[in-house]
């Protein structure tokens, strides 16, 4: 088992690699206490990196992970909104505790050998009136145009390129999606392995 020289576990996590350590002498396993990974000075740990994520800094929680943050879902039929506005979406069921901030993002989604960018946008759809308000991720995939529903998608988030905001109506909606669509474009690929 390997753990972090700080590793702490157990009730009022009054546990520690000495005792781990005894426990593996005891039940047949070794522990390996290896020392913080640091980045820019700081270690390196699951909060900083959930806090990241929730401040939206995807680059800065990519950069602690070593790779960009995925967000895995089942696509599902949704309200084809972004269809009828000319940026069709799959809708994925995600699990909420494991979504970082609301906005719009820079993605990557591998579709069979090959990565397609794609933009995401995570929130509430506050724009439209009609809808239910809860947590959504719509993902655009740019240059793919096959079917996705009842398919397992995995969104690599590359960057975060703006908060989720109301707009006054569907055309300066379109606008600015077009807009974060030139940003999206831009987004490098080179941290994702095929």
């Amino acid at each position: 088992m390997v753990v972090g020289e700080n590793f702490r576990f157990g009730q009022g996590a009054q546990g520690d690699v000495k005792l781990l350590t005894e426990l593996g002498k005891k039940h047949g396993f070794v522990v390996k206490a290896v020392k913080p990974v640091r980045l820019q000075g700081k270690v390196v740990s699951s909060s900083r990196i959930r806090e990241a994520l929730a401040l939206g800094k995807t680059e800065a929680a990519n950069r602690m992970l070593g790779r960009p943050y995925s967000i895995d879902g089942l696509v599902i039929h949704g309200k084809q909104v972004g269809r009828r506005i000319g940026f069709p979406t799959a809708n994925l069921k995600v699990k909420e505790d494991l979504l970082p901030k609301d906005g719009v993002y820079a993605c990557a989604v591998k579709l069979g050998n090959q990565f397609y960018r794609a933009g995401m946008n995570l929130g509430r759809r506050p724009t439209f009136k009609d809808d239910d308000h809860h947590r959504h991720a719509e993902v655009h995939l740019l240059h793919y145009y096959g079917r996705l529903y009842g398919k397992q998608m995995r969104v690599h988030l590359l960057g975060y390129v703006r908060p989720e905001k109301k707009f006054a109506s569907t055309p300066l909606l379109v606008k600015q999606i077009k807009k974060d669509l030139v940003k999206i474009q831009k987004a490098s690929l080179a941290s994702l392995k095929s």
